[in-house]
């Protein structure tokens, strides 16, 4: 990234919230990553910057933004949401904070979006978040497999050939 705005450095304040938040770089741009999954990509040149992060429960409102012009906010494949934005513009009041999470949400392990939930995060220091995220999750249950029909009629055969042997 040439400029850093003060947009660009409140996403990165919003992504860097989230349990187990690391960034790396994938594609000229930095990535924000949880359990080494991507889920917000941010770029940006001389005059504008760019933000990709995945949508699904916010598709409605991602659809009204990119029919308006001009052509700021496009849809990819799979969900994936493209928002190209001048320097000096931000977009609508709360939009990066609900789609972060909702990002966050979909592309995190499992592990952590639980950790997330169990705790009310993002808003926690970085000590807290640390220390959060080694807690334990939730162990399952383990129980005994039933045997499958292969065996079943394995040990049927084996107790046939014993009564014929008496």
């Amino acid at each position: 990234m040439s400029t850093e705005s003060a947009t660009m450095k409140a996403i990165r304040k919003i992504a860097m919230k989230y349990p187990e938040t690391e960034t790396g770089t994938s594609c000229n741009k930095v990535s924000y990553k949880a359990g080494k999954k991507s889920f917000v990509f941010v770029g940006s040149n001389e005059t504008s910057y760019n933000v990709m992060l995945k949508v699904q429960g916010n598709l409605a409102e991602a659809q009204v933004l990119q029919a308006k012009p001009p052509d700021n906010y496009r849809i990819g494949l799979h969900g994936w949401m493209t928002i190209v934005l001048d320097h000096k513009k931000s977009p609508p009041a709360g939009l990066f904070e609900r789609w972060i999470d909702e990002s966050y949400r979909l592309i995190a392990p499992k592990k952590l979006v639980a950790v997330l939930d169990e705790n009310g995060l993002p808003g926690a220091t970085a000590k807290k978040r640390k220390k959060v995220a080694t807690k334990k999750v939730a162990t399952k249950k383990v129980t005994a497999k039933k045997p499958t029909k292969k065996k079943a009629a394995k040990k049927s055969s084996v107790k046939k050939k014993a009564a014929k042997k008496k």
